[in-house]
């Protein structure tokens, strides 16, 4: 004895597996949508913590520095080495915030960037490049973003 079932519609399963991938597909969306614009607040709040990041980063000049420098000449060429990047890696944090500054405030940090790495280059007494790192660091913390 056999059971006969009449075959049922294809379209109800197809269309329930449509809406399932629809209702999933949306709320995935929401969940990796970006949030939009920061505000102000959290752009200044990010603009302060690169900008205390890069003032601590002048330290490690500093102390590449006295250590590689001697009489301006260069007596241990990693630790110079080492001084000069980390000079860059303290620009480049300014320099991804440099736009919440004052344009006067950030001109001035920009002359300050400069003349420490002139200083560098010259290889002068390291009390004349930690006055000019020093200067530096005082108003990467107390520039305020805009």
């Amino acid at each position: 004895m056999a059971i006969y079932r009449p075959p049922r519609s294809p379209w109800r399963a197809r269309i329930l597996v449509a809406l399932a991938g629809l209702v999933t597909g949306g709320i995935l969306v929401l969940l990796f949508l970006p949030e939009g614009e920061p505000t102000p607040e959290e752009r200044a709040a990010t603009a302060r913590t690169e900008l205390i990041g890069a003032e601590g980063i002048l330290e490690i000049v500093a102390i590449e520095y006295s250590e590689s420098v001697r009489d301006g000449e260069v007596v241990a060429e990693a630790e110079y080495e080492g001084a000069v990047s980390a000079l860059a890696r303290s620009r480049d944090r300014y320099e991804a915030v440099r736009s919440e500054l004052t344009p006067d405030v950030a001109a001035e940090i920009d002359e300050l960037y400069d003349k420490v790495e002139s200083l560098l280059e010259q290889r002068v007494p390291i009390t004349e490049l930690t006055k000019a790192l020093d200067s530096l660091g005082r108003l990467l913390t107390e520039g305020d973003p805009e």
